[in-house]
């Protein structure tokens, strides 16, 4: 399959909490630009899970992600497998559970597909399929804080990638079906635990059939109380944090 080029229960149930795309069919189609910074409304939330989320149009091979990684967290490490992270996803706009999402995290995991359940206060790579039904948790694969980095899901009717930062870059054996879906999601399984370090910033891309990145043209956001989410230009700037 094509790389992108230079130009479970405790999990994440993103089911619950999927926003509606703006265009059904057709990517890069602009829909104007939102006021900055102005309120999100509150994302479908499954239980024991808090999501911010910002989405945008189907029809692509994946989303990337420019996102700064966190300079501090707070993120206990108690018996409810609390977690906290920050992903790209492409998904089956039709069939949600067939998915791939990659991104980074403290907290707990479930590790099904590598290393097991575990905690973890360091950010780490991880990758899930099926909804979170499968994961695999680079355990020890410390990224470097406050660092902006790359990461993205990428997927064809050949197979799918994952990649983050260079420290996991994977195939994998699994196709996301068209119409996919460009989303992005923050997530904590415990509301007092901070998401994207207290605040978080990134520019999301869709991905081509010829593995070239652009920038979304618009985007939507939801988030669930005491967290946040906005874009500052209304198309690719993603911005969520919280609590405060």
């Amino acid at each position: 399959m094509l790389h992108l080029k230079a130009d479970g229960t405790r999990r994440r149930k993103i089911i619950a909490s999927l926003l509606a795309p703006a265009a059904a069919s057709v990517l890069l189609v602009a829909t104007g630009t939102a006021p900055a910074q102005a309120a999100s409304p509150t994302c479908g939330q499954a239980e024991g899970h808090w999501f911010a989320e910002g989405a945008s149009g189907t029809g692509n091979y994946g989303t990337y992600a420019q996102i700064y990684t966190w300079s501090s967290w707070n993120v206990p490490d108690e018996p409810d497998m609390n977690f906290s992270n920050e992903a790209v996803w492409s998904i089956d706009y039709n069939n949600p559970i067939n998915s791939l999402e990659v991104g980074f995290r403290v907290g707990w995991g479930d590790g099904n597909l590598i290393g097991g359940e575990n905690y973890t206060n360091g950010e780490i790579p991880y990758y899930t399929l099926n909804d979170g039904g499968r994961e695999a948790d680079f355990w020890g694969v410390f990224l470097p804080r406050d660092t902006l980095i790359a990461m993205y899901a990428q997927s064809s009717d050949s197979g799918s990638y994952a990649y983050v930062n260079g420290q996991l870059s994977t195939t994998i054996d699994y196709t996301v079906s068209q119409p996919r879906w460009g989303y992005a999601q923050g997530e904590v399984t415990e509301d007092t635990a901070t998401m994207g370090g207290g605040g978080d910033d990134s520019t999301e891309y869709w991905i081509d059939s010829g593995g070239v990145a652009h920038q979304w043209a618009y985007i939507n956001t939801c988030a669930n109380s005491p967290y946040w989410a906005f874009s500052i230009n209304g198309i690719s700037d993603f911005e969520n944090g919280g609590p405060g």
